[in-house]
């Protein structure tokens, strides 16, 4: 804990008593000798009161002065436009006014402040109405129990690690939304641009995944546990109210469990995208080794059709069925082994990686190819095969 916070939990300027509103949010209490020096300190109390929304108490009394109750103005609208937290404020015994900014003017699609709600009270009696008296501390006439420095301790000793389990928590919700994102995303494997990106962000978030120290956190985290389960042990938590300690038991426990669930999920979520990773390489390498094939055929076939004319003799068709057979009937061969290879790992691929239907377009475009261009060669070949036996046969003939 940083020197400044530590000043700020000592000073008992602002208090978090464990005290809620009737709608469950955390009080944060200005005590009724408050001075005016605790623009820091509601800062922190909101921030260490780790709530969608907070009340705020204060009576301004005469030892509120005017410059005092203008900071109060100025750091309640400060705190809704950076945190939007402040939900009511409460404040008892005065006449002078409060100044609130008007948020509608903040709003926007993406952003949504509420203005918070001024609550001007006469007496203890009017607050008592709106606040269960069993949820405020004893200078505001209620009966719950607080000891201030019991409550410091509580947050030096036990704070650090329930907060750092409710961080965790919440890193390990956002990988798991970032990376269950990535893999329900309709996207073409074959689309490099969008695959790499989405890969890339998905390994960004397993090396955040990996610094977590998951096994730290969680000994650390059952250890404050079963502290906080039996306060009689430790002379710090024995002063607390047993609600105060009930709310820390839960709120600690739960995120140790979400924690071990979520971590799991992460974990299988990360071995799925890594499967997902392996079969884009693989038919990204398909891909490739299919368009290399494809566009061999194709010159292949175009060599073959700007082969010399048939020739009107038996001495030019025997050197050009020769010229066809080095440059044309041989390389095809050697075509036709490679592409059937490809084939063969297409549909290897296809039964590994579960993307049969994607490797199935492949294979029928190679297999078309390959048809149509085996059928070419197989024609030029039986035509050159006739002429020269036709020529020898007209040669045979003149004898």
């Amino acid at each position: 804990m940083d020197l400044v916070n530590e000043i700020v939990l000592e000073s008992g300027i602002a208090i978090l008593s464990g005290g809620k509103a009737k709608d469950g949010t955390p009080l944060l209490t200005f005590p009724t000798d408050a001075t005016d020096l605790f623009e820091i300190y509601a800062t922190f109390y909101v921030t260490l009161a780790a709530s969608d929304h907070i009340s705020v108490i204060a009576e301004l009394s005469s030892e509120w002065t005017d410059d005092c109750i203008s900071k109060l103005s100025t750091i309640l609208n400060e705190l809704q436009l950076t945190t939007r937290r402040v939900k009511e404020a409460y404040l008892v015994k005065t006449d002078n006014p409060i100044e609130m900014l008007d948020f509608s003017k903040y709003r926007s699609a993406a952003l949504t402040i509420y203005e918070c709600q001024v609550i001007f009270l006469d007496s203890y009696a009017d607050l008592h109405a709106l606040v269960d008296r069993d949820q405020l501390t004893t200078d505001y006439g209620g009966t719950l129990q607080y000891n201030h420095r019991s409550w410091v301790d509580f947050h030096k000793a036990y704070y650090p690690i329930i907060d750092e389990a409710s961080s965790t928590k919440n890193m390990l919700f956002d990988i798991a939304r970032c990376v269950r994102h990535a893999l329900g995303k309709r996207r073409d494997a074959l689309d490099g641009t969008d695959a790499l990106d989405t890969f890339a962000t998905v390994r960004n978030k397993k090396a955040v995944f990996l610094d977590l120290e998951l096994e730290r956190v969680l000994e650390d985290g059952q250890e404050s546990l079963e502290k906080l389960q039996h306060p009689e042990f430790d002379p710090i938590l024995v002063k607390l109210p047993a609600g105060f300690l009930n709310n820390a038991v839960a709120t600690l426990n739960d995120n140790l469990v979400k924690i071990k669930e979520c971590s799991e999920l992460v974990k299988t979520h990360f071995e799925e995208m890594e499967m997902e990773i392996n079969m884009y390489h693989s038919l990204k390498e398909c891909k490739y080794q299919v368009e290399e094939v494809v566009e061999t055929i194709c010159l292949m076939r175009q060599e073959a059709e700007d082969l010399p004319d048939i020739g009107s003799n038996s001495w030019e068709a025997f050197h050009n069925r020769q010229y066809f057979i080095k440059h044309i009937l041989t390389p095809s061969k050697e075509i036709v082994d490679c592409a059937d290879s490809v084939l063969a790992d297409l549909h290897a691929v296809g039964m590994k990686t579960g993307s049969s239907s994607r490797t199935r377009t492949m294979e029928d475009q190679l297999k078309a190819e390959l048809e149509s261009f085996t059928l070419r060669i197989n024609q030029l070949n039986e035509t050159y095969m006739q002429l020269l036996t036709k020529f020898g046969e007209d040669w045979m003939n003149t004898i």
